[in-house]
């Protein structure tokens, strides 16, 4: 700090304890003792911006135009689409697998029964599956920020079915404009509390359909109170995109140019070479003879070519021409455009050594897998929580093909799920360091388990049920004077030996 900053400070201080306790000192305190962000300054650009609801904010206008650049980079950026993988690889992976987790033994396992059979032929046109389908929702959250699932029946055997519906296609239609954010909010009609109770679908160029809320899952994740319709969730990042892919083609364009022109030809007076075509660019044939007089034909152009290759530039003899080097992109250029992507990544919540593996320090490394694993989790439980919808759906509607279904136990809904794979290195570690906190009592299932999105009790209770039914296996195969144990069922030792590999034959 200057010495005049300093003495302006004191004289500052001193002013305002002079003034402490009346009106003009708080009047000084307002004026003074604020926020420094919320002090407007000539040495900054103007952020534009202002407070209002998130509807405003994410207009229809708004939302389409950030669908719209992500699904171009979706199309046409090797990065995008490795996040874009990699999401639906750490959120649903093969797909997320539900197992029924009431009190009930007999109905979990017709209720699995019957999730299972459904499965297969969950997409309405019966082309995916539900695993498929999950693939495809996880993909169509990231890019677009949200996916409509449609819950519907089979007109041939009338049995559940859902049609998964893009961002795009839900849109308010003409003859509701003037109710626009009033009864009806970008597609999404609503009450006086904001609750949706329909939804508006553009099929075709001018049909438009109405579907009532309870036919609807919305999969989309609310980062704000009362937003209605979701966005990118690159949103952050997509300037970022199109700047590295305008920095792409200019450096691209710049090694053609450098490639192209590979020869620099002078002349006395900087003139076109005789025989060549001033209009066009290009060399003509030029008559000459030999030493001892035979006529030739000069074709000077393929000489070039063939002595030197690449287009051929005339200059002045004496001047000097600087040729385009071709170390671009140079070690800074790189690095910039790593900062650009590791700026993307962060707004996919993918780290980039996950997008873009390089060598990185053990513990640092580490240390961000299990971030990216916690993130994906998190998206995993939100996603489940739709899922979950959808299945209630089926067996709810499965009943009439299934008899027994209809003696439900009060938690009939009660599921759990298998999560993906977990963004670790050392799974094996941190499985051991689980276990041997959970045998000294230091965490307990639900310290293991809510971090994935599941609870403890279904779990153990699943773990029961294995474990009965090894036993009841057991049982009925020990039959004819042999014996199995439980233990020798559920154990993972090989009873059997290895078949030994034949000898190679040493003539071969």
């Amino acid at each position: 700090m200057s010495e005049t900053s300093s003495i302006k400070s004191r004289a500052i201080y001193a002013i305002s304890a002079m003034l402490g306790g009346t009106r003009l000192g708080a009047a000084w305190d307002v004026a003074f003792n604020c926020y420094e962000a919320a002090r407007f300054s000539m040495e900054r650009s103007y952020l534009r911006g202002s407070l209002q609801e998130a509807r405003l904010d994410i207009t229809k206008h708004t939302r389409e135009e950030l669908q719209r650049k992500s699904r171009y980079f979706e199309k046409n950026s090797s990065l995008y689409n490795k996040l874009a993988d990699l999401w639906e690889q750490y959120v649903t992976g093969t797909g997320l697998q539900f197992y029924a987790t009431t009190t009930k033994t007999e109905w979990n396992a017709i209720a699995d029964r019957a999730w299972e059979q459904w499965k297969p032929f969950a997409d309405i046109s019966s082309r995916f599956g539900f695993d498929n389908l999950q693939g495809i929702a996880v993909r169509s959250l990231f890019v677009d920020g949200e996916v409509f699932v449609l819950l519907t029946r089979d007109t041939a055997n009338n049995r559940p079915r859902i049609q998964l519906i893009e961002a795009h296609r839900c849109k308010t239609p003409d003859a509701m404009q003037k109710q626009e954010g009033v009864s009806i909010v970008d597609g999404i009609e609503v009450d006086q509390s904001g609750r949706p109770t329909a939804y508006w679908f553009a099929f075709g160029e001018k049909e438009m359909r109405r579907f009532d809320a309870f036919s609807i899952v919305h999969i989309f994740e609310p980062a704000r109170p009362g937003q209605m319709r979701g966005i990118p969730y690159i949103s952050s990042a997509l300037n970022i995109l199109h700047d590295l892919d305008d920095l792409q083609i200019l450096e691209m364009r710049h090694k053609k140019v450098v490639s192209e022109n590979s020869l620099n030809v002078f002349t006395a007076t900087g003139d076109l070479p005789p025989g060549m075509n001033a209009a066009t660019g290009r060399f003509r044939d030029v008559a000459g003879a030999t030493a001892s007089g035979a006529t030739t034909t000069e074709k000077r152009l393929e000489y070039y070519k063939s002595a030197y290759g690449g287009r051929v530039n005339v200059a002045m003899h004496g001047d000097k021409i600087e040729e385009q080097t071709s170390d671009r992109p140079n070690v800074a250029t790189r690095d910039y455009w790593r900062m650009l992507e590791e700026k993307v990544c962060c707004s996919a919540g993918v780290p980039l050594v996950i997008a873009l593996p390089d060598s990185m320090q053990g513990t640092v490394y580490r240390g961000s897998l299990d971030a990216a694993n916690a993130f994906f989790r998190c998206k995993t439980s939100v996603l489940a929580t739709y899922f979950k919808r959808i299945r209630e759906y089926v067996l709810n509607m499965e009943g009439s093909f299934f008899p027994p279904l209809g003696n439900r136990p009060a938690d009939w809904q009660s599921c759990d799920y298998l999560p993906p794979a977990a963004v670790n290195t050392d799974i094996g570690y941190n499985s051991a360091a689980n276990i041997n906190e959970l045998t000294a009592g230091l965490k307990s299932w639900d310290d293991i388990l809510l971090p994935q999105g599941r609870k403890a009790e279904p779990v153990l209770r699943r773990k029961a049920e294995q474990q009965l039914y090894i036993k009841r296996l057991a049982a009925d195969l020990s039959k004819g004077g042999i014996e199995i144990t439980p233990a020798e069922i559920a154990s993972l030792d090989i009873i059997q030996p290895p078949i030994a590999l034949p000898e190679p034959d040493p003539t071969l």
